[in-house]
């Protein structure tokens, strides 16, 4: 941003935040400077624009991954807004903006006063692309002019250009739809191998395997029977960590992977009531999970099918086991 003229940075930030007289007028008559990475409250905002040296915008960037939750305080956006109410300038502007792709703002963003200061926006990668395409159109040979020229032709080579589908989604799309029938038939390897300790344990029925794009995976669940703790389920999952920091700090495993994991709809696991995780397991926020590395399986379909299924019955049984210590 150091790099963008200033009465463009003023007009940038104004646009976005509904006030660019405010702003042309803020950036005229005080010092601003950038920075990335910042403390804030608990948690790190990607980039921080300050006004004679106080923070005054913070500006969080996703691509696909969810707004991280942040305990009892909320959400990191509802984190890095109070943390800004706090520390700002009262006399200055100020603002939250969420940058974001394909991850969407928290339901209550623009309306719920927790998140600290009244200016907030949400804006898309695909709209900064949009400025970036004009600016870089200009030519007047300055540095900034080829720097925006190079970033949106960064964006679209990342397919961050549109937030409707491209040709390259379909092209994607042709591919992915005829091999449904294998995600769907593996799913359903790892329920049979559990069919016969589910019983009295987990409900008869599965929901629809569907992709949480904000969890970066695949996942079917099974509801707990009662009197099993209320509202709990157990979930197998196929997941990707590079397209989701869900599980973040967790201790996954960092190339695709095969997941159980036991949660809650309506409360948290009482997770404090199993002492430390059986071995294999991990337990994060109100979740207990255990994975299974892809690259681990074998190669050979038959003996991959059969080491699918017994690490599902085993997983299953120890699931089991978990569900009664909580209960408990």
């Amino acid at each position: 941003m150091e790099r963008v003229p200033v009465q463009d940075q003023a007009k940038l930030i104004g646009n976005i935040l509904g006030s660019e007289r405010v702003w042309q007028k803020a950036f005229a008559n005080h010092q601003h400077s950038w920075r990335t990475q910042v403390a804030c409250g608990g948690g790190f905002a990607d980039l921080v624009l300050e006004l004679d040296g106080k923070a005054a915008v913070v500006i969080e960037s996703k691509l696909y991954s969810g707004v991280r939750s942040h305990g009892t305080r909320g959400n990191q956006l509802m984190t890095y807004g109070l943390w800004l109410a706090q520390i700002r300038d009262e006399a200055l502007p100020s603002g939250l903006i969420l940058l974001t792709h394909g991850t969407e703002p928290p339901t209550d963003m623009m309306t719920e006063p927790e998140y600290g200061v009244e200016a907030r926006a949400v804006l898309r990668w695909s709209e900064l692309a949009r400025w970036l395409s004009r600016e870089g159109a200009v030519s007047d040979g300055s540095v900034w002019r080829s720097l925006a020229r190079d970033l949106h032709s960064f964006l679209e080579a990342k397919a961050m250009t549109n937030d409707t589908i491209t040709g390259s989604d379909v092209a994607a799309a042709r591919l992915f739809l005829p091999g449904w029938t294998r995600w769907e038939n593996t799913f359903r390897l790892l329920w049979s191998g559990a069919d016969e300790v589910r019983t009295g344990f987990l409900s008869s029925k599965t929901s629809a395997l569907s992709m949480t794009r904000d969890g970066g995976m695949l996942w079917q669940w099974s509801y707990a029977a009662s009197p099993l703790p209320h509202s709990s389920w157990v979930a197998f999952a196929l997941r990707f960590p590079d397209a989701s920091d869900w599980y973040l700090g967790a201790g996954l495993p960092e190339l695709p992977h095969l997941m159980l994991i036991i949660g809650a709809d309506r409360s948290d696991l009482p997770v404090e009531r199993i002492g430390s995780a059986p071995d294999g397991w991990l337990v994060h926020e109100a979740e207990v999970m255990k994975a299974l590395p892809l690259h681990e399986l074998p190669a050979e379909p038959d003996a991959q099918a059969a080491a699918m299924g017994a690490w599902a019955r085993r997983s299953i049984l120890e699931a089991r086991d978990i569900l009664v210590l909580m209960k408990s």
